[in-house]
């Protein structure tokens, strides 16, 4: 999906079945919405969302979340956060990924409430993000009307969340410049 190979994925992902009679699992799904997604194909990846055979997980509504960041689709991001959030109770990568949303759409008093529930869940120390035991490091920038902006996070912070790299800030600012 990474490469915009929709058409070849999608080809693969229908021949599994038609060809070789198995039928897609999960996995497969996500990686046909992910392609789709990424690709800014969301009447597709909507309509495989709606119709694929098993319940959506967290894999596939982040997928569409990330892809709405991406291609600043707020109202299928919206969609897409509360379904994630429905499926886990403290995974602070989507609030990131929705404040990022909300940022760059400009939507302020959206973005303070994420903002909001994202400081509530968390403590700041040291530089350190701290969660669940997991340390993620952070910058905060203030955006045109003063609100403390956590959606700043590096651009790597899809790496620190998911694999729970610690860098150090210094390091961090570095890698942001």
């Amino acid at each position: 999906s990474h490469a915009g190979l929709v058409d070849v994925i999608q080809c693969f992902f229908m021949a599994m079945e038609i060809s070789h009679g198995f039928a897609p699992l999960i996995s497969h799904f996500n990686c046909m919405l992910d392609a789709f997604a990424r690709a800014g194909q969301f009447d597709e990846a909507v309509l495989m969302i709606q119709n694929m055979p098993h319940q959506p997980n967290l894999a596939s509504w982040c997928s569409i979340l990330g892809a709405c960041c991406k291609w600043g689709n707020v109202e299928l991001g919206r969609h897409a956060f509360e379904c994630a959030s429905k499926l886990t109770k403290s995974n602070a990568s989507l609030f990131i990924v929705m404040a990022n949303i909300y940022t760059d759409a400009h939507m302020w008093e959206q973005l303070h409430i994420i903002e909001t529930t994202l400081q509530s869940s968390m403590v700041l120390e040291h530089g350190w993000l701290m969660q669940m035991g997991a340390c993620y490091t952070c910058i905060s920038v203030i955006v045109p009307d003063g609100l403390l902006c956590w959606s700043s996070f590096l651009y790597v912070r899809t790496l620190i969340l998911t694999w729970n790299i610690m860098i150090d800030i210094d390091d961090a600012i570095n890698l942001w410049s």
